[in-house]
């Protein structure tokens, strides 16, 4: 990452990261959500992790404050609104734990090319997914 002279900088860093984290917080939140309140307070708390999703992008990208940290705390938290996600369909169908096992290897390969500090970002294929 490049200094920037901008003072705010760091604020926008972190406005955008802590977008990020309050998603992952959302998302690790369905499934109680679910059992306690049912379908339909769940799905509002997935579309409001579904938003906060196309906020933080947009904030990365209009305040330049896209970092490799960044990328790599987006793909978490896609990674897990897609696991907890699935997690609540086992309640419906055994059969979600298909795709459950599919997203845990992908979020394995994940955190091994972070540590090898390779690109983590989600392809426009991952994202259609």
């Amino acid at each position: 990452m490049k200094e920037k002279k901008d003072g705010g900088f760091k604020v926008k860093l972190i406005a955008t990261n802590l977008v990020t984290a309050i998603r992952i917080v959302g998302a690790i939140s369905i499934l109680p959500v679910f059992l306690n309140y049912g379908g339909l307070v769940a799905a509002g708390l997935l579309a409001g992790v579904f938003i906060t999703d196309a906020v933080d992008g947009m904030m990365a990208r209009k305040f330049g404050t896209s970092t490799f940290f960044g990328a790599t705390l987006d793909a978490s938290a896609d990674k897990a609104a897609g696991i907890v996600s699935l997690i609540t369909l086992l309640f419906a169908t055994k059969l979600a734990i298909i795709p459950i096992i599919s997203e845990i290897a992908i979020m394995g390969i994940n955190f091994v090319k972070y540590k090898n500090k390779q690109n983590v970002k989600s392809s426009f294929l991952g994202k259609l997914k």
